[in-house]
């Protein structure tokens, strides 16, 4: 037996006038909510007046919400419009109360099937428009979970490469012959304890490792731990059409296509055909779900596939909603024989894969988005409260729900594995979002769970997400016809909650909300997407439920006139039209021309990266490029590998290097352009190579980029040369550069009398610093100095000269004087570094005519926390103390910096720092400014005075960052009589 809902709810009043009641209960209700968001601002209009009094404000927002580029969304509790906006949520849903009882929950509302085609097939395309529309532009750039999402899939490429899955088939034998090995030891009376097994289990384990190198996983810990299922359909992109924006972003793309076919089916099994092709219309453009489902994010496949599940799962579950009166002319049905044999023919072919594909699409949601883990648990919920209102649920049921359980085991059962042989990695990202996690007492946390609440309620009218990769930034989450509707299909819902759809949707709202709420950055609608779905449902179901109140009304006035409910029909359908049509243009217009032409998307979505990968591959002709953002994943992606020299200093790649016919490209990044890289480019090639600007769409400047010419690098590559009468008579004359120091005077058409000077930058790369061999064959009187020290000086011998030097990675002045007084012959130095198998040439790509920088400071860089005391692992010469680290530096990290400070008059000097981590400056032995190592004083200015006299004072500046993710330190003075600046160039030397 069951009951059905009690439907005259008020029977003193008229079902007539009830719904006239709801109707205007509904239009006071949208006039309260109006008026309370149009009084937060005064720029609004058209100068059309509108209902308030002096007041040149128009209904604008409702018909194209791009008036939030000229409305301040502030915070406005406790004031007047957001008490008139609460009254009017009130009456929206106090009158959605009222509609829903009054409203035959049974009732249809067909259309022919040709109409219901033309219609699908419109909001299909209109689907497609909205996602695929400008999806190479918008939005620019590549955010780094993106491109991270992107690396992970092209890392699994590798497995489809021909004898990968050989070799995986090769590391699992070996683990077998392991298991095998160590289990006859077992058997032989061994212990876990005994050396023997403890050997086997290692090697076991270090072979597994490399299967997880080579295999495939189905959860990576890299972006703090993703299940890879998304990963995989971009690698299948990225095989078909390439590395691309558009490959990359492809499966989010179809994803949000599949959700509104999804949504639709949903719909029209539910409830019927116009619910359906309204709530398709409205996900199909709604700005939220457009907006994931243009970005490589594996968040909106999470409500496709609640949808998807829930539409085979409710076409193969066995019911019976309790909201409708039996019809007591219905008669049993006869369990004959025949009936019976094809009911279970039929539930055998259809009914039981139906509940298969259920349980499949229910495995998946534990490789999707987060979010979805709490999935089970509404569904469970909702099984539960249909079998206490509906006991004879289970036994309809039961072997369908065996066969959704078997499907989604099997489905998760990977995941499952990894869940239990790693919870802490499983974990680790929800641990880190949720206020829950933070060790402070449970009242704080209900504070804010509390907090969260009100400002998810808030975000779909009044203030959205502030993330400009979300939302444009403080808009609602929801356009106006939305905002109007869904409240009116929530009270549907409550009202008839012992229904399918009613309780599904409460239980999927209330359960795909929590994320939100448990956040640490609410309001994050990211973490809510789930309950999109809902939204269009549930506003669809309020739009249809007002169509059939105007239908009822002019039943009840008007008996017998039926012909009257097909032009009202056809009145609602072209009313639903314009909606359509104003609802879908002010979603385009907030999307595509307010929130993504934008500059902060631009930002947001490290737009610049990519615009530098395209810079790159529109260069012409035979070139590497060196830049110190060269490891970001856009660049990876995007660029033909082997093009970007991977170091995390630029000043690793000077001078430039390569064969004799390749050019050297040189791209500094903003905000990174530090002038010391620009100075060390222009000091080494300039005037020969000026340095050119490239800037996004908004004019501002994303890079600086230096093209290196072939000919330009090999004519500076090697030995400045300078020579000069030995009677010093003459004046010196400049000659072309050498490569190396062997070469003869004579032939080079010089006297036999003569002084020769040279100079060269000599930097050693990373891996060859230690004991530096040389080796020194000369007739003639020759010096070599390496840092202002003496390592070669001949007096002229047939013999050679052998020394060692131990030198450092990094940047090295050579200087060498030769004196010929009428000898002939050859002067030849070798040098032998380590991971050379034998002497060479002194000279090569390693070498710059033009030597150091003759001012700054002597800069010496660790890998590791405070190691001034140690040997440093990269030396060099910065012009100024102005540094902005980017990825991908190492952390920890240490540098020191010595010198001299040339003040120009004395006096009363303020020195400063501007540190993310511990600094220290000392002049003359003291110490003048100390930044502490603390989290919360990242880039914070401190100061220091010291008294000092005009000339030189040697300075010493430490710097240390623990932290990671390191921004900024830069060194300033303040000269007396002078402002703040960073310590200039000509002010440093050493």
């Amino acid at each position: 037996m069951w009951t059905p809902i009690e439907t005259d709810s008020l029977p003193f009043i008229p079902r007539r006038w009830r719904l006239i009641l709801s109707i205007i209960l509904i239009g006071m209700a949208l006039v309260l909510a109006g008026y309370s968001v149009l009084a937060l601002s005064d720029l609004i209009g058209l100068c059309s007046p509108d209902f308030r009094p002096r007041q040149g404000i128009s209904l604008k927002p409702f018909l194209n919400p791009a008036f939030p580029d000229h409305l301040p969304w502030v915070e406005y509790r406790s004031s007047n419009p957001y008490y008139l906006y609460l009254l009017g949520a009130m009456l929206l849903f106090g009158a959605g109360v009222f509609l829903s009882n009054d409203m035959p929950s049974h009732r249809k509302s067909p259309i022919p099937w040709k109409a219901e085609i033309i219609l699908a097939l419109l909001v299909f395309l209109v689907a497609v428009f909205f996602r695929f529309y400008l999806s190479d532009r918008f939005p620019y750039g590549l955010h780094y979970d993106e491109s991270t999402n992107a690396m992970i899939g092209n890392d699994f490429l590798d497995e489809w490469k021909p004898g990968a899955q050989a070799r995986i088939h090769d590391i699992q034998d070996q683990i077998s012959s392991k298991d095998d090995e160590i289990q006859a030891l077992m058997n032989g009376g061994m212990t876990d304890d005994d050396p023997e097994v403890i050997r086997l289990k290692t090697e076991r384990q270090q072979i597994r490792r490399q299967l997880e190198d080579v295999q495939v996983p189905v959860f990576t810990p890299q972006g703090f731990g993703k299940a890879t299922m998304h990963m995989y359909q971009i690698a299948l992109a990225m095989k078909w059409f390439g590395s691309s924006i558009f490959s990359i972003r492809l499966p989010t793309m179809i994803a949000g296509v599949l959700g509104v076919i999804a949504l639709y089916l949903l719909l029209r099994l539910l409830c019927d055909v116009p619910a359906a092709l309204l709530g398709a219309m409205f996900l199909a453009a709604m700005r939220w779900h457009v907006n994931f489902s243009r970005v490589a994010y594996d968040a909106i496949e999470a409500p496709f596939i609640i949808t998807i599940t829930a539409f085979f799962f409710f076409l193969a579950y066995q019911h019976r909603d309790l909201t409708r009166t039996p019809d007591p002319e219905e008669g049993e049905v006869p369990l004959t024989c025949r009936w019976i044999g094809f009911y279970w023919l039929k539930w055998v072919v259809i009914t039981a894969p139906v509940w298969l594909l259920s349980g499949y699409c229910f495995g998946l949601s534990i490789y999707s988005y987060k979010p979805l883990y709490l999935f089970p648990g509404f569904l469970g919920v909702f099984l539960i409260i249909r079998f206490i209102i509906q006991r004879q649920m289970l036994r309809w049921n039961l072997i369908g729900f065996c066969l959704f359980g078997i499907a989604a085991y099997f489905c998760a059962r990977e995941m499952l594995e990894f869940r239990r042989e790693h919870p802490e990695v499983f974990s680790e990202r929800l641990n880190m979002v949720s206020i829950l996690n933070f060790s402070e007492p449970w009242k704080n946390n209900w504070g804010r769970i509390w907090d969260n609440l009100l400002v998810s309620y808030r975000m779909f009218h009044i203030r959205g997400d502030i993330n400009p990769r979300h939302n444009f930034p403080y808009a609602p989450m929801t356009h106006p016809i939305l905002g109007a509707l869904f409240p009116l299909g929530m009270a549907w819902a409550l009202v008839r909650w012992r229904t399918r759809l009613g309780l599904f949707s409460l239980g999927w709202f209330s359960a795909m909300l929590l994320p939100m709420v448990l956040s640490i950055e609410a309001p994050n609608v990211l973490r809510s997407i789930c309950i999109i779905p809902v939204i269009c449902l549930w506003s669809a179901i309020a739009l249809r439920q007002f169509g059939l109140c105007f239908l009822v009304l002019a039943e009840d006035w008007l008996p017998g006139r039926k012909w009257l409910s097909g032009t009202l029909a056809g009145i609602g359908w072209a009313f639903t039209l314009f909606l359509a049509v104003v609802f879908w243009r002010g979603e385009y217009q907030l999307f595509f021309r307010d929130q993504l032409p934008k500059p902060e998307p631009y930002l947001h979505y490290d737009a610049k990266f990519v615009d530098m990968a395209r810079f790159v591959n529109d260069q012409k002709g035979n070139f590497y490029a060196v830049s110190d953002a060269n490891g970001h994943n856009s660049l990876k992606l995007l660029n033909k590998p082997g093009i970007w020299k991977n170091h995390l200093f630029l000043q690793q790649e000077l001078p430039a290097q390569g064969d004799e016919d390749i050019d050297a490209l040189y791209i500094i990044m903003e905000p990174w352009n530090r002038p010391d890289k620009r100075r060390w480019l222009e000091w080494l090639y300039g005037p020969e190579v000026q340095g050119k600007d490239e800037k996004d769409p908004f004019g501002a400047k994303i890079f600086s980029w230096f093209r290196i010419p072939a000919d330009i690098k090999m004519k500076h590559r090697g030995f400045s040369l300078e020579v000069a009468d030995a009677s010093g008579e003459q004046e010196a004359k400049i000659l072309p550069t050498i490569p190396s120091l062997s070469f003869d005077p004579g032939d080079m058409g010089l006297s036999s009398s003569l002084v020769l000077k040279g100079k060269a930058m000599w930097v050693i790369p990373e891996g060859r610093q230690g004991i530096q061999r040389f080796r020194l064959e000369t007739p003639d009187r020759f010096t070599l100095w390496i840092d202002g020290k003496v390592v070669l000086d001949a007096t002229g011998t047939s013999e050679a000269i052998e020394v060692e030097k131990d030198l450092l990675a990094g940047a090295h002045q050579v200087e060498f004087t030769l004196v010929r007084s009428g000898a002939t012959g050859r002067t030849q130095v070798l040098y032998h570094s380590p991971g050379n198998p034998s002497f060479e040439d002194f000279g090569g790509e390693q070498f710059h005519d033009r030597g150091m920088l003759p001012d700054g400071l002597r800069m010496s860089w660790w890998f590791g926390s405070r190691r001034w005391q140690t040997r440093p692992d990269y030396v060099w010469v910065d012009p100024v103390i102005n540094y902005r680290w980017n990825p991908p530096y190492k952390f920890p990290f240490s540098f020191r910096w010595e010198g001299y400070l040339n003040c120009p008059i004395s006096g009363n000097y303020v020195i400063g720092t501007e540190a993310w981590d511990y600094a220290l400056v000392e002049i003359d032995g003291n110490k003048v400014v100390e930044s502490p190592n603390q989290r919360d004083q990242k880039n914070r200015y401190i100061t220091g005075t010291m008294e000092l006299s005009q000339g030189r004072h040697k300075i010493r500046v430490l710097y240390s960052d623990d932290i990671g993710g390191g921004e900024a330190l830069r060194l300033y003075w303040t000269v007396p009589g002078r402002g703040r600046e960073i310590i200039p160039e000509e002010a440093l030397s050493y």
